[in-house]
Parts: C-alpha cells; structure tokens; sequence
C-alpha cells in the first residue's frame, strides 16, 4: 500500500513538472536591443530615452505582457500620445503578425515601469519597438540608465535582460565671460561685458522644438532649452545694464536665441538698474536648431551705460541653469512642459570689475594684551566729504562715496584672519550704516572690540583674544585716512597716522615701495 501511494505521488509530481515546463516554454522567444540616446542633461526632468527593440527569434507569440523597469526613475511624460509602441514584420513593411497591435498596457510613471501587451501571432522577425520614453534625471546621480526587461508566457533571450537607454547624464553648460573694468570714481565709457554659455556635450542646446514633446494641438510656447542667467547683485546707482532681443548665429553656431520671459515667450528685454527687484533674471530662448556636429555657445552681450559718477561700487558677477525650471507631475500629462529642469546653478564667474574706488593702508604695529590692559584705538575717516572743486581747484575735490572696509589681521605667530565692516556683530562706532562708512565720517573702535568681531564672524577658526601684530585696511571708497593709537590707559600711549599703500604690490615697480 506504501509503495502504491509512493508511485501514485511521483506520477503526479512528474505531471506537475511537465506542466510547468510546457507554461515556460510556450509563446516567443525574444531578443533584446536598444539604440540609447547619446548623453541628457543631468538636472533633466523630462530626457529622452533610447528606443527598446524586441524582436522574436524563435517560436510564436503567445498572449502576454512585456515590462520595462527604467531602473526606477520616474516617466515624467504625456503617457497617453507620447509613448509610443510599434509592431511590424522584420523590416517594417507591415504590421507583423500579432493578432492585435502591441500596445501600452499600464504605466507606473512614479517607479518607472512600462508594461506593454504582447497578442498571440507574432512569428520570427517581428519586433516590437517602444519609444518616446522620458524620464527625471535630476537628482539621481546617475551617469548612465539601463532598463530591465521581464515578460509574462513569452520569454527573453539569456544574457539580454539589460539594456542601456543612455549612454551618458552630463552636466548641460559651463560659465565663461569677457569682463570689463569700470573706474567707480571716473567711470568714463566702459566697453560691453559679455556673459557665455558653452554645451558640455554635444547638441546639450538641442532643437528649436523638443520632438514629441506636445500635445495634441499648437506647440506651447516654452518648446526648446532656455539659459537663465542670474546676476549676483544690483548694479550700483549711476549705472544700466541692457540686453539685446535676439541672438543670431554666426560663422560658427547655427543655433539662434531671442530674449524671452520664464516661460519661454518672447518679450522686450528689461534694464537692470540698482532700483530693479532681485532675483535678476535674464532669460533667453533658443529659436533655431543648435549643430548637433559642433560643441556651440551662447554668447550674451552686457551693454553698460553710465551715468554721473558711480558710487560704492561692488563687482558684478552672475551664475547660469538651463531652464525652463520646473517639477515632475506624475502620472498626470506634461502640459507640453518639455523640456523642464530642476535648478542647477553654474559656479560664481565675474562681470563687471570696478577700480579706484578703495584705499588700502597699513598699521604697522598693533597690540591687544589683556592681562597688561594694552590695547590698540582704531580710527578711519571716510575723507570723500570736502569743500570741493570751488575750494580746493578744478579736479582736485573728491566725490562722496560711502563704503565699507575690511580689516585683515597678520599675528606674529598664527595664521592671519579678517572680519568685514558688514559682518554681522561688528561694532558700529555710533556711524557705520548697515556696514558702510559714509562720507565725511569717522569710524572709532577699539582693537579687542574688532578682534571679537572676527571671532564671531570665523567661528570655525581658533583666534585668540589677543594680538600683536600688524593690520592691512582696505576700504571701498576712495581717500581713506587713519590713525592707530597703542595704550595702557595709565602710563603708556603711542599714537601714528595709518600709511596709506600707494600702487600695487604684485608688479616689479610695486616691489620698491
């Protein structure tokens, strides 16, 4: 009876088995190929994939699904017209023989998974072709993307259950610019500065309009990259910065570009002055295809006009992302928001320089010695407030510039340390206005005082409370004049005028004074 139910139980087992074989071995055999696309733009949210191919290369289809795991990023576009699923015999002169055209099944845009349906029919060398993928990048940190391929009834070809789709996620620009210089006190008529934008890669520009990238009906308005550029600070009063509408190729680009507002749309270009509202944006479009042969640039003319004198200058520098910036809406549709970005801002590259509105002096010897009670009075006198020209004769009046100073400390051990007029906890004497020294006034400080502020604005390094040593005074105006007082406070005071460091110090003449 043992031995009954023994062979009974292997009969069954055996049947199982069979059964099971039979289920996986059923349906289609398929290969797996891919065409990936080159390189997209690492802060990307809606980048293109490569096409996956799958093509039978033994048996019959059989009804099943086909998924496709993009590595778990997210599918950012329109999942209903821009995902595109194709069927066709080995060289697309027909629609094979699938009983039912392949089509989308489902997509799970947050997991980045697409699902197609397989029909019955389907005979070697004919393929299945899903294009028109996009996906969010940005914030991955991922160099390349590879998707996973899995079917349900029919089955993959060993080894080619992997496939890359691109071949490269690259930064899309890098910052240059041909800067110019401005004499703040003079400033005369200063040439353009010119702020550039250079693909990483190339074709990083693209297209004047993004394939695929829209709904049914008129393509939006935002359907190519943008290159927002942001200046770092307002010009000062005086001086207008103006922007060209339109930016044409020349003997090397075909790429052209035309001013435009965060959308995309087109719009007049609007000055920069010191009364305009931060951030400050300049954003252009670009409106003819870029050369996908030839890495390109995007050269943006500053124009500069001047007005009077300029004052309390600070150097303008700026900072650049393609745009348009948005999010990811998924599973919802684009909008025809392709292509979007997250933020990405380049490094901090100069624009405008200014000259001639500073003095540098020099204390020579300064001391702080708490346990001897020595400490060291500090005054600087902002002198740009005079009787003037009708006074003192034609040229010879200065112009009123407030500004702020920098104080650099130089111990005689340790390492030398700064603290800035408009850091946060430095004494104001009684004058300084949010860190500015105006004309015609004096700033009064004790050494110890100013030490301390250093400490507070270095809270990483280890200064000590005292200090001896000697001080560089640099100020953001011109004719700057000091005095530096040593003393006890009973027994002993030494008092001498600040010197003031006429010329450079890094050229062969500088090196005489």
């Amino acid at each position: 009876m043992k031995v009954r139910t023994l062979l009974v139980a292997a009969v069954m087992l055996f049947a199982f088995s069979a059964a099971a074989f039979a289920q996986g071995t059923q349906g289609a055999s398929f290969s797996v190929a891919s065409t990936p696309v080159t390189a997209v733009i690492a802060n990307g949210l809606t980048e293109r994939t490569g096409d996956v191919v799958f093509t039978i290369t033994s048996g019959v289809s059989a009804k099943g699904t086909i998924s496709i795991n993009y590595s778990g990023v997210p599918i950012t576009n329109n999942l209903q017209t821009d995902i595109v699923v194709t069927g066709c015999n080995a060289d697309c002169s027909t629609g094979g023989s699938f009983a039912t055209a392949p089509a989308v099944n489902t997509v799970t845009a947050a997991s980045g998974v697409v699902v197609i349906n397989v029909d019955a029919g389907g005979v070697v060398g004919d393929i299945i072709r899903v294009s028109g993928v996009r996906v969010a990048v940005a914030n991955t940190g991922l160099t390349s993307l590879n998707a996973q391929v899995s079917t349900t009834v029919n089955s993959i070809t060993a080894g080619q259950t992997v496939v890359q789709v691109i071949s490269a996620i690259s930064p899309a620009i890098t910052v240059d610019s041909e800067t110019t210089t401005i004499n703040s006190v003079a400033p005369g008529s200063p040439a353009d500065a010119m702020m550039i934008a250079t693909e990483v890669f190339l074709n990083a520009f693209g297209g004047a309009q993004e394939p695929g990238s829209y709904p049914t009906g008129a393509p939006p308005a935002n359907g190519a990259l943008m290159v927002r550029f942001t200046l770092t600070q307002l010009p000062p009063a005086g001086m207008t910065l103006s922007f060209d509408q339109d930016i044409l190729p020349d003997s090397t680009t075909t790429a052209a570009w035309t001013y435009c507002d965060s959308k995309g749309a087109q719009i007049e270009p609007a000055d920069i002055t010191s009364d305009s509202t931060p951030p400050l944006y300049i954003y252009y479009k670009l409106t003819s295809d870029s050369d996908p042969t030839t890495i390109e640039s995007l050269p943006v003319p500053v124009h500069i006009a001047v007005e009077g004198t300029v004052v309390g200058a600070t150097a303008i520098q700026f900072t650049a992302t393609v745009a348009p910036i948005g999010t990811a809406t998924v599973p919802k549709t684009h909008d025809g928001l392709i292509p979007r970005y997250t933020v990405s801002e380049s490094a901090t590259t100069p624009l405008i320089n200014f000259t001639g509105s500073n003095t540098f002096m020099l204390v020579p010897y300064a001391d702080v010695e708490f346990a001897i009670n020595y400490d060291t009075g500090l005054a600087i006198s902002n002198t740009t407030l005079d009787p003037g020209d009708d006074v003192l004769g034609e040229g010879m009046g200065a112009v009123a510039q407030p500004g702020s100073f920098t104080i650099y400390f130089f111990p005689k051990s340790g390492d030398p340390f700064s603290v800035d007029s408009t850091a946060a906890g430095f004494p104001d004497g009684g004058v300084l206005q949010a860190g500015k020294l105006p004309a015609g006034s004096t700033y009064v400080a004790l050494l110890s005082g100013l030490v301390k502020a250093a400490q507070t604005a270095n809270p990483s390094v280890d200064i000590p409370d005292d200090f001896t040593g000697y001080l560089i005074i640099g100020t953001n105006f011109t004719n700057a004049h000091g005095l530096a007082t040593v003393s006890n406070f009973q027994t002993y005071t030494q008092a001498s005028p600040v010197l003031i460091i006429n010329g450079p110090r890094t050229t062969e003449k500088g090196l005489d004074n």
